[in-house]
């Protein structure tokens, strides 16, 4: 993660604990209110899940927060998702192919092949 990346999501992280706090909502409730279960509240909130803008909408739907609030936020959160899909990709194919790679040299190296009796 970039630290503007990571910038961004600590400051969205503790604007929504401290929308939550002046809500006077405990994770239970906070989830109940917005529709999602107090472990992704919690996780979202120690920065361990990046929040999806409609996490975050529904977050500061439940929370009583004001609109342009609201506003600004989701769009961090959309930013947040923009900068995360594309290293997400990168990795991801690298990571298949590399993978495809070493099993087909084990496959083309091996010379013999044996498998257990049935019993």
């Amino acid at each position: 993660m970039t630290g503007k990346t990571s910038d961004n999501q600590a400051r969205l992280t503790a604007e929504l604990r401290q929308l939550r706090a002046t809500a006077g909502l405990g994770g239970i409730e906070a989830g109940r209110r917005a529709g999602i279960s107090q472990s992704k509240i919690s996780k979202i909130e120690n920065q361990l899940l990046r929040p999806s803008p409609d996490d975050v909408r529904a977050l500061c739907q439940g929370y009583g927060s004001p609109i342009e609030q609201r506003n600004v936020l989701v769009r961090l959160a959309d930013s947040l998702r923009a900068d995360a899909i594309e290293p997400r990709r990168v990795t991801l194919s690298r990571s298949a192919r590399n993978m495809q790679q070493r099993i087909r040299r084990r496959e083309a190296s091996a010379h013999l092949l044996r498998t257990s009796p049935a019993w």
